[in-house]
């Protein structure tokens, strides 16, 4: 099955308005079970958050010289220099669809954040080879650089707010 493929559940809250969906809202189902012998026909979904999607988008460069070839830690390991996290994250993910994954839709570029702001630079970031985008993810969030969030299928990211504590 692939990643277009599937069920997702979406809740939605009442804002004295209109129905909406909350961040964080979206779930896929990518597993199902029932008992054939249970009378009631109850079927049990297994339902991730939405941006389960991203442990199977994997990090390959389109070229091997994108890999750095100087021994030590970072041997084999790719550097962004002094870009942006969403300039990291829609290169990884565009070249993740260029690959013939299915797109998945941002709510920021490489200019400004989720919030319509110039992102901030980072000084060096490094990727593995075959890092899940969720742990590039998880990185860039307990390095202080994004918070990021689900708003339906589309991901968002922004610097963290002021006061935020940090993961570890």
């Amino acid at each position: 099955r692939t990643l277009t493929d599937g069920l997702e559940v979406a809740l939605e809250e009442w804002d004295d308005a209109a129905w909406v969906e909350p961040r964080g809202g979206r779930f896929i189902a990518i597993e199902r079970s029932f008992d054939p012998s249970d009378r009631t026909d109850t079927v049990s979904l297994t339902c991730p958050a939405y941006g389960w999607v991203l442990t199977k988008v994997k990090h390959a460069a389109p070229s091997e010289s994108l890999y750095s070839s100087a021994e030590g830690e970072n041997q084999g390991r790719r550097q962004f220099l002094g870009v942006n996290a969403g300039t990291v994250i829609k290169t990884l993910r565009d070249e993740y669809a260029a690959r013939g994954g299915p797109s998945i839709a941002l709510g920021f570029d490489t200019a400004l954040d989720s919030n319509g702001v110039a992102w901030p630079s980072l000084n060096v970031f490094w990727i593995s080879r075959g890092e899940a985008l969720d742990v590039t993810l998880a990185r860039l969030y307990d390095g202080g650089a994004v918070d990021w969030w689900w708003q339906g299928r589309t991901l968002h990211m922004a610097p963290p707010s002021a006061g935020r504590e940090r993961g570890s």
